[in-house]
C-alpha cells in the first residue's frame, strides 16, 4: 500500500506557498522583490548599490532558483522610498552637455584684437619698415618682458601686461593666436566680447603676478599664452556656475 501525501486545503496551501522564505533569515525581515524575485542582473546590482549607498542593511538570498533581497521590517518603507527615488532619477532627461545656449551672437568680435598682436609683432620683427624715431625691436622686448627682478626692485608693474603683447618668434605668436582665436569667441559667446577680453587680459596679468610671487628664482617671460589659459579658466568657471551638474 503506497503512503498517501497529506495535502492542505487550497486556501491554506496558497498561504503556505506565500510564506515560504529562506530558513536562516530572521523572521522580521521583508522582501523588496516580491514573489517573482529579481528579474535581471542590472536590477540586482542597482538595488544593492542603492541600499549600500544609503547604509541600509540588506541580504541577498537565493531560494528555489530565484534571488531575493531582504531588509529589516522597520526599514522596508525607507528602502522602497530610496529605490523609487533612484528609478525616478534615472528616468529624468540627461543634463545638457557642453556649452549653454549662446547669449551673444557677435562673439567673433573678441578675436579681432588678436590681429593687433600680429601687427605689433610684425613691427618688431621688421616685416615692414619702421617709422623714424621708434626704438629698435630688441629695446621693446627688454622694456616690456616680464622680468621679476626689475618688477620687484624698480616697481615696473606694467610688465605684468606688456609681456602679454610680446612673442619670441612667429611660431610662438601663431600658436597663441590660433588657440586664442578659438577660446576667446567661446568665452564671448557666454559673456559678450567686452567681458571676455577683460577677463582674459586681467587673468593673464594675474597669472604673471602669481609667477613673480611664487617663483623666487630669476624669471624672464613673454607671450599671450598666460592670457589664453586665463580665458580657458574663465570659460570653465562660467560653465560650472551656470550648469545644474557641477562636474
Amino acid at each position: 500500500m503506497k503512503p498517501r501525501l497529506l495535502r492542505l486545503p487550497a486556501p491554506f496551501a496558497g498561504y503556505w506557498h506565500a510564506q515560504r522564505r529562506p530558513r536562516p533569515l530572521p523572521f522580521h525581515w521583508r522582501s523588496l522583490t516580491g514573489p517573482e524575485g529579481i528579474t535581471s542582473y542590472s536590477q540586482r546590482q542597482e538595488m544593492i548599490l542603492v541600499l549600500s549607498a544609503c547604509g541600509l542593511p540588506h541580504q541577498l538570498w537565493r531560494f528555489r532558483q530565484k534571488e531575493y533581497i531582504y531588509v529589516p521590517a522597520l526599514l522596508e518603507g525607507l528602502a522602497r522610498q530610496e529605490l523609487q527615488h533612484f528609478h525616478a532619477e534615472k528616468q529624468r532627461p540627461p543634463a545638457p552637455r557642453g556649452l549653454p545656449p549662446a547669449l551673444h551672437a557677435r562673439c567673433w568680435l573678441a578675436a579681432l584684437p588678436l590681429l593687433l598682436l600680429v601687427l605689433w609683432h610684425g613691427l618688431r620683427s621688421g616685416w615692414w619698415p619702421l617709422p623714424d624715431g621708434l626704438p629698435l625691436p630688441m629695446g621693446w622686448e627688454q622694456a616690456g618682458a616680464l622680468d621679476n627682478v626689475r618688477l620687484r626692485i624698480y616697481g615696473e608693474w606694467q610688465r605684468l601686461f606688456t609681456a602679454l603683447t610680446l612673442h619670441a618668434d612667429a611660431a610662438h605668436l601663431g600658436g597663441n593666436v590660433l588657440l586664442g582665436g578659438i577660446m576667446l569667441p567661446l568665452l564671448a559667446r557666454l559673456t559678450g566680447p567686452g567681458r571676455a577680453l577683460l577677463l582674459t587680459v586681467l587673468g593673464g596679468g594675474l597669472g604673471n603676478l602669481l609667477t613673480v610671487a611664487l617663483r623666487r628664482e630669476f624669471v624672464l617671460s613673454l607671450g599671450f599664452s598666460t592670457a589664453v589659459f586665463a580665458a580657458i579658466g574663465a570659460l570653465a568657471g562660467y560653465m560650472v556656475l551656470h550648469h545644474e551638474s557641477k562636474r
